[in-house]
């Protein structure tokens, strides 16, 4: 087992920097509309890169064109108000469908916190570790001509 610095190997820290550095990217059977691209960046990038797999990424696209279906549905609803000729808004059905929709597929992506790190005692560990700038000084980075 190779050198460990803070419960992850040496190995594990190449992984996930190299995996960041090239992000997670859209299959090319899948279609996203340009104004979902913003939603999918904010997805993939809940997990780390190398737990995405092909069934993931259509779920996680799927996720991109409901979020952005959400946005536009509020503001349809901010613009017509939530009473039309005295009776709910009919928009307000459907962005509950939709909402309900968006909850049960992210469960299925599990991107929720305890499922994308792990264990409580390692989100920091994993936190530090994706969002950590790359140094002069880092040794890592240095094999991958990064530096």
């Amino acid at each position: 087992m190779g050198k460990s610095y803070q419960g992850l190997s040496v190995s594990d820290h190449v992984a996930a920097i190299q995996a960041e550095l090239t992000g997670v990217k859209l299959p090319d059977h899948v279609n996203l509309r340009h104004d979902d691209l913003p939603y999918w960046e904010t997805i993939v990038k809940s997990r780390p890169a190398k737990t995405w797999h092909g069934s993931d990424l259509i779920l996680a696209a799927q996720l991109a064109r409901d979020y952005n279906d959400l946005q536009k549905l509020a503001v349809a609803i901010d613009n017509t108000g939530f009473l039309v000729d005295d009776k709910p808004n009919p928009l307000l059905l459907i962005q509950d469908r939709l909402h309900k929709r968006v909850l049960v597929t992210a469960r299925q992506l599990m991107i929720n916190t305890v499922s994308t790190v792990g264990r409580e005692k390692n989100i920091h560990k994993v936190s530090e570790l994706v969002t950590m700038p790359p140094s002069e000084s880092d040794d890592l980075l240095a094999g991958f001509g990064l530096q």
